[in-house]
Protein backbone atom coordinates (compact mmCIF):
# COMPACT_ATOMS: atom_id res chain seq x y z
CA UNK A 1 0.00 0.00 0.00
CA UNK A 2 1.45 3.17 -1.27
CA UNK A 3 1.07 6.16 1.41
CA UNK A 4 3.02 9.54 2.59
CA UNK A 5 4.59 10.38 6.30
CA UNK A 6 5.47 13.76 7.42
CA UNK A 7 8.41 13.93 9.55
CA UNK A 8 8.80 16.98 12.27
CA UNK A 9 12.06 16.63 13.21
CA UNK A 10 14.60 19.42 14.08
CA UNK A 11 17.28 17.19 14.50
CA UNK A 12 18.75 15.81 10.99
CA UNK A 13 20.22 12.33 12.73
CA UNK A 14 16.87 11.10 14.26
CA UNK A 15 14.82 12.30 11.17
CA UNK A 16 17.43 9.79 8.80
CA UNK A 17 16.91 6.97 11.36
CA UNK A 18 12.73 7.30 11.35
CA UNK A 19 13.05 7.51 7.70
CA UNK A 20 15.47 4.69 7.77
CA UNK A 21 12.45 2.27 9.90
CA UNK A 22 9.82 3.41 7.70
CA UNK A 23 11.35 2.34 4.38
CA UNK A 24 12.55 -0.92 5.96
CA UNK A 25 8.98 -1.96 7.37
CA UNK A 26 7.12 -0.02 4.12
CA UNK A 27 8.97 -0.37 0.94
CA UNK A 28 6.14 1.68 -0.54
CA UNK A 29 6.47 4.30 2.02
CA UNK A 30 7.24 8.42 0.71
CA UNK A 31 8.72 9.97 3.93
CA UNK A 32 9.13 13.97 3.85
CA UNK A 33 10.51 16.40 6.05
CA UNK A 34 9.92 19.46 7.71
CA UNK A 35 11.38 21.51 10.88
CA UNK A 36 9.45 24.30 11.11
CA UNK A 37 5.63 25.75 11.62
CA UNK A 38 5.87 27.42 8.30
CA UNK A 39 7.12 24.94 6.10
CA UNK A 40 4.77 22.53 7.74
CA UNK A 41 1.58 24.27 6.96
CA UNK A 42 3.01 24.93 3.29
CA UNK A 43 3.41 21.06 2.95
CA UNK A 44 -0.07 20.07 3.84
CA UNK A 45 -1.87 22.70 2.11
CA UNK A 46 -0.20 21.21 -1.01
CA UNK A 47 0.36 18.26 -0.37
CA UNK A 48 -1.62 16.54 2.65
CA UNK A 49 0.22 13.05 3.87
CA UNK A 50 -1.90 10.14 4.86
CA UNK A 51 0.42 9.97 8.34
CA UNK A 52 2.45 12.77 10.73
CA UNK A 53 5.02 12.08 13.01
CA UNK A 54 6.43 14.82 15.18
CA UNK A 55 8.81 15.45 17.95
CA UNK A 56 7.37 17.55 20.66
CA UNK A 57 9.78 19.52 21.91
CA UNK A 58 10.87 21.66 19.05
CA UNK A 59 12.79 24.39 19.38
CA UNK A 60 10.95 27.26 17.74
CA UNK A 61 7.17 25.46 18.50
CA UNK A 62 5.71 23.44 20.89
CA UNK A 63 4.28 20.12 19.00
CA UNK A 64 1.01 20.92 19.96
CA UNK A 65 0.97 23.50 17.71
CA UNK A 66 1.63 21.15 15.11
CA UNK A 67 -1.02 18.95 16.70
CA UNK A 68 -3.68 21.54 16.75
CA UNK A 69 -2.91 22.34 12.99
CA UNK A 70 -3.28 19.02 12.13
CA UNK A 71 -6.70 18.68 13.59
CA UNK A 72 -7.71 21.77 11.80
CA UNK A 73 -6.13 21.26 8.46
CA UNK A 74 -6.28 17.69 7.80
CA UNK A 75 -8.37 15.81 10.52
CA UNK A 76 -8.95 12.72 9.07
CA UNK A 77 -4.65 12.65 8.91
CA UNK A 78 -3.22 10.27 12.13
CA UNK A 79 -0.78 12.39 14.54
CA UNK A 80 2.17 10.63 16.41
CA UNK A 81 4.41 12.45 18.50
CA UNK A 82 8.08 10.40 18.66
CA UNK A 83 9.90 12.77 20.85
CA UNK A 84 12.28 12.70 24.06
CA UNK A 85 10.50 14.72 25.97
CA UNK A 86 8.72 12.95 28.94
CA UNK A 87 5.41 10.79 27.68
CA UNK A 88 3.82 10.01 30.90
CA UNK A 89 3.61 13.90 31.52
CA UNK A 90 2.24 14.43 28.21
CA UNK A 91 0.57 11.64 27.05
CA UNK A 92 -3.14 11.63 28.07
CA UNK A 93 -3.49 15.51 26.94
CA UNK A 94 -2.30 15.27 23.91
CA UNK A 95 -4.16 11.61 23.37
CA UNK A 96 -7.04 13.56 24.42
CA UNK A 97 -6.31 16.50 21.78
CA UNK A 98 -6.46 14.22 18.90
CA UNK A 99 -2.71 12.58 18.54
CA UNK A 100 -3.12 9.10 17.86
CA UNK A 101 0.17 8.22 19.93
CA UNK A 102 2.49 9.40 21.95
CA UNK A 103 5.90 7.40 21.54
CA UNK A 104 9.14 7.79 23.38
CA UNK A 105 12.29 8.16 20.96
CA UNK A 106 14.02 5.26 23.32
CA UNK A 107 10.63 3.12 21.94
CA UNK A 108 11.42 3.90 18.26
CA UNK A 109 11.34 0.14 17.41
CA UNK A 110 7.52 0.50 18.28
CA UNK A 111 6.75 2.89 15.49
CA UNK A 112 6.03 0.20 12.45
CA UNK A 113 3.58 -0.85 14.94
CA UNK A 114 2.02 2.32 15.46
CA UNK A 115 1.76 3.14 11.92
CA UNK A 116 0.13 -0.17 10.25
CA UNK A 117 -2.42 0.53 13.18
CA UNK A 118 -2.85 4.19 11.30
CA UNK A 119 -3.24 2.63 8.36
CA UNK A 120 -5.84 0.18 9.41
CA UNK A 121 -7.31 3.87 10.98
CA UNK A 122 -7.45 5.73 7.38
CA UNK A 123 -8.29 2.39 5.59
CA UNK A 124 -11.64 1.95 7.85
CA UNK A 125 -12.11 5.49 7.55
CA UNK A 126 -11.57 5.59 4.00
CA UNK A 127 -14.18 2.28 3.31
CA UNK A 128 -16.91 3.73 5.76
CA UNK A 129 -16.81 7.36 3.98
CA UNK A 130 -17.03 5.40 0.29
CA UNK A 131 -19.60 3.06 1.50
CA UNK A 132 -21.76 5.78 2.84
CA UNK A 133 -21.65 7.95 -0.24
CA UNK A 134 -22.73 4.85 -2.59
CA UNK A 135 -25.63 4.29 -0.55
CA UNK A 136 -26.24 7.66 -0.45
CA UNK A 137 -26.36 8.42 -3.51
CA UNK A 138 -28.40 5.51 -5.56
CA UNK A 139 -31.89 3.78 -5.24
CA UNK A 140 -31.11 0.59 -6.49
CA UNK A 141 -31.43 -2.96 -4.72
CA UNK A 142 -27.62 -2.81 -3.76
CA UNK A 143 -25.30 -5.16 -1.04
CA UNK A 144 -21.99 -4.33 -0.37
CA UNK A 145 -19.96 -7.00 1.38
CA UNK A 146 -16.27 -6.70 2.98
CA UNK A 147 -12.95 -8.45 0.83
CA UNK A 148 -14.12 -11.61 3.16
CA UNK A 149 -17.31 -11.94 1.83
CA UNK A 150 -19.48 -11.00 4.76
CA UNK A 151 -22.37 -8.63 3.75
CA UNK A 152 -21.37 -5.06 5.35
CA UNK A 153 -24.17 -2.66 3.99
CA UNK A 154 -27.53 -3.17 2.57
CA UNK A 155 -29.90 -0.75 0.85
CA UNK A 156 -33.10 -0.34 1.56
CA UNK A 157 -34.76 -0.93 -1.43
CA UNK A 158 -32.54 -4.55 -0.93
CA UNK A 159 -33.79 -5.49 2.19
CA UNK A 160 -37.87 -4.58 1.14
CA UNK A 161 -37.33 -6.32 -1.72
CA UNK A 162 -36.16 -9.53 0.16
CA UNK A 163 -38.16 -8.72 2.93
CA UNK A 164 -35.24 -8.27 4.79
CA UNK A 165 -33.84 -6.12 7.73
CA UNK A 166 -30.43 -5.08 7.46
CA UNK A 167 -30.04 -6.70 10.67
CA UNK A 168 -30.78 -9.59 9.76
CA UNK A 169 -28.71 -9.28 6.75
CA UNK A 170 -25.08 -7.78 7.75
CA UNK A 171 -22.29 -9.98 8.93
CA UNK A 172 -23.99 -13.30 6.31
CA UNK A 173 -22.33 -14.20 3.20
CA UNK A 174 -25.21 -15.04 1.46
CA UNK A 175 -28.90 -14.04 0.53
CA UNK A 176 -29.87 -16.65 -1.57
CA UNK A 177 -30.29 -14.70 -4.23
CA UNK A 178 -28.69 -14.06 -7.95
CA UNK A 179 -26.46 -10.98 -7.39
CA UNK A 180 -23.83 -9.04 -9.79
CA UNK A 181 -20.38 -8.09 -7.87
CA UNK A 182 -17.97 -5.60 -8.82
CA UNK A 183 -14.69 -4.58 -6.98
CA UNK A 184 -15.07 -1.32 -4.90
CA UNK A 185 -11.83 0.65 -5.22
CA UNK A 186 -10.29 2.96 -2.49
CA UNK A 187 -8.69 6.64 -3.97
CA UNK A 188 -5.51 4.58 -3.84
CA UNK A 189 -6.90 1.60 -6.39
CA UNK A 190 -7.11 -0.66 -3.59
CA UNK A 191 -10.03 -2.88 -3.10
CA UNK A 192 -11.55 -2.41 -0.40
CA UNK A 193 -14.90 -4.99 -1.02
CA UNK A 194 -17.49 -5.24 -3.71
CA UNK A 195 -20.41 -3.78 -4.45
CA UNK A 196 -23.59 -5.60 -6.13
CA UNK A 197 -26.84 -5.33 -7.43
CA UNK A 198 -29.39 -7.79 -7.46
CA UNK A 199 -31.02 -9.88 -10.43
CA UNK A 200 -34.66 -8.45 -9.26
CA UNK A 201 -36.32 -9.66 -12.51
CA UNK A 202 -34.57 -13.73 -12.57
CA UNK A 203 -36.06 -16.77 -11.49
CA UNK A 204 -34.53 -17.12 -8.58
CA UNK A 205 -35.58 -14.01 -7.38
CA UNK A 206 -38.90 -14.75 -8.19
CA UNK A 207 -38.92 -18.24 -6.41
CA UNK A 208 -37.59 -16.25 -3.24
CA UNK A 209 -39.91 -13.30 -3.25
CA UNK A 210 -42.83 -15.80 -3.48
CA UNK A 211 -41.14 -17.57 -0.11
Amino acid sequence: MRFSVLHIEENGKDARLVERILVMHFPDVEVHHVNNLKDFIQFIESTPPDIIISDYGLASHSGEIFLKTCRIEIPEAPFIFLTNSSVAAIRSKLLSDGAKEVLNKMEVERLPEVVENALLQIHVNEEANILTTILTQISDPIIIRNNYGFITHVSDIACLQLGKGSADLVGSRDVKVPVDFRPIKDNKGNTIGEIGHLRVGSTQMKKYEMN
